[in-house]
């Protein structure tokens, strides 16, 4: 195998879409976005996602990819009652492509969290776990 496609993640990453809200924070801690904005997750994992948005500008890509600017989450994982807030910093960010009839496409930006609690990050790594067993009783059923 090439080690390029070696799979690098330490943690069960979970491929189901859950909604979630963000927000940009700079390194002053100021909120570079007025309000929350509506994103998709794509994949998540104890110690990070992969998170959809619209639309970024030139500046906000720039600061997420160089690290200035953070994401605040609050993810709404199904079957829990209050949604789980955490700190992010991009790793990633790759554009989506939509089609040519579609104006723009949005971006997948890959995440690890900052600062999560511990008690989220378990909910977090059970939600994971639990849907990784439930696959495979209906393999072997």
């Amino acid at each position: 195998m090439n080690p390029e496609e070696e799979e690098r993640r330490r943690s069960i990453r979970w491929k189901q879409v859950v909604p979630a809200r963000i927000s940009l924070i700079n390194g002053e801690k100021e909120v570079v976005l007025k309000g929350m904005r509506n994103a998709s997750i794509h994949n998540i994992s104890s110690l990070g996602v992969c998170l959809e948005i619209a639309q970024l500008d030139e500046v906000l890509k720039d600061g997420l990819v160089s690290g200035k600017i953070k994401v605040l989450l609050e993810i709404a994982l199904p079957g829990t009652k209050e949604p789980i807030l955490a700190m992010a910093k991009v790793i990633w960010l790759s554009k989506l492509w939509k089609e040519k009839w579609e104006p723009e496409g949005g971006y997948l930006l890959g995440m690890n969290f900052i600062d999560i609690t511990t008690s989220s990050r378990d909910i977090i790594r059970e939600y994971v776990l639990k849907f990784y067993a439930q696959i495979s009783k209906e393999e072997v059923g």
